[in-house]
């Protein structure tokens, strides 16, 4: 099943915040909030939070065509 453009942000929010507590050192852990700020930061309860996504494409780019 295919998840909504929310449920994979939150998801992408989840597995960048589980990088963050599992980075060992300071630097590591200031890459990677650099690298995932946007996703970090997003509330799930944020009213005002929009997502841009692309619909899947690949049956515009089928073999032979």
């Amino acid at each position: 099943m295919e998840q909504s453009p929310e449920a994979a942000l939150f998801d992408a929010r989840k597995w960048s915040i589980d990088r963050l507590n599992k980075a060992k050192s300071i630097g590591e852990k200031d890459a990677i909030y650099k690298e995932f700020e946007e996703w970090i930061e997003v509330e799930p309860d944020d009213e005002d939070l929009e997502v841009l996504y692309l619909e899947n494409l690949s049956e515009y780019y089928k073999e032979g065509g």
